[in-house]
Parts: C-alpha cells; structure tokens; sequence
C-alpha cells in the first residue's frame, strides 16, 4: 500500500489548466513531491514568479488500512484511506486540528497516478476564514 502511494504522490504537479481557465479564482501553482535520502519533501511555487513559498518535510505511517502523510514542520497529519470506487485516496484532517496558532484546519486531498486535488482551509477561532476561500479544490496534473 505504501509503494502504491508513493507511486501516486512523487511526481511534479501543476494546476495550469484550471488556473488558465479560471484566473480569478486560481493562481496557477507548481506543487513537487521529491524522496531524497529516505526523506520526503514538497516544495510550492507559483508560476509568475517562479518563487518557492513553501518548502516541507514528509513522513509517512502505515497503520491498518490508512496512511498517515506527517508535515513535519506543522505536527498536522493527513490520513489517507484507499478510495471506494477509484484507483488512489482520499486524504483529510481529523476534525480536532490545530495548527500551533490556534486555527483550525479543514484539508481534503484526492491522490491517484493522474490528479492530486487539494482543498485546504484555516478557520481562526472567531471563525473567520483565514486561508482557503477558493470555489473548490486546487486540481493539479502532471506537469507536462
């Protein structure tokens, strides 16, 4: 199960397509899963500029039939489950996380060998959204 899984998230993904049909709602965003060394790391950046905003470590857990993905800079956890009716996983946040500030985070994640979705949302404790307020889930693809 975890081969699998690594087999669908190492890749260099891309939401070009959705960015360029929709560029009021979506920047377009280069998302790259890499192994090195036994450690797995992401990197994000948009297009425009080419800048990475964000850079992180992974580990991965393997219990029963879920797959925990760890971010380790954050302590959050994402726990994936072999989909239903579809050739990958789904991915979400348990309901009671946090990140260190207090902002509760709400992320689903869709993942196979074609399509990594991703819909993240950080909810402060007055209930204002503070990052997220997209129309739905970035859609990222192979780049090509």
């Amino acid at each position: 199960m975890k081969d699998y899984f690594l087999h669908c998230l190492i890749n260099k993904w891309d939401n070009k397509a959705q960015a360029k049909n929709n560029p009021t709602e979506y920047s377009h965003v280069h998302y790259d899963w890499d192994i090195e060394d036994d450690v797995i790391k992401s990197r994000q950046w948009y297009d425009y500029n080419g800048e990475v905003y964000r850079e992180r470590t992974h580990s991965i857990d393997v219990q029963d039939d879920s797959i925990l993905l760890n971010i380790d800079q954050s302590g959050i956890v994402v726990e994936f489950k072999p989909a239903q009716h579809h050739i990958g996983y789904i991915g979400k946040t348990p309901e009671d996380t946090f990140t260190k500030d207090g902002v509760r985070v709400h992320t689903t994640i869709t993942l196979d060998p074609y399509t990594f979705t991703s819909a993240d949302q950080g909810i402060c404790p007055e209930g204002e959204v503070v990052w997220g307020n997209t129309p739905g889930p970035f859609v990222f693809k192979p780049t090509e």
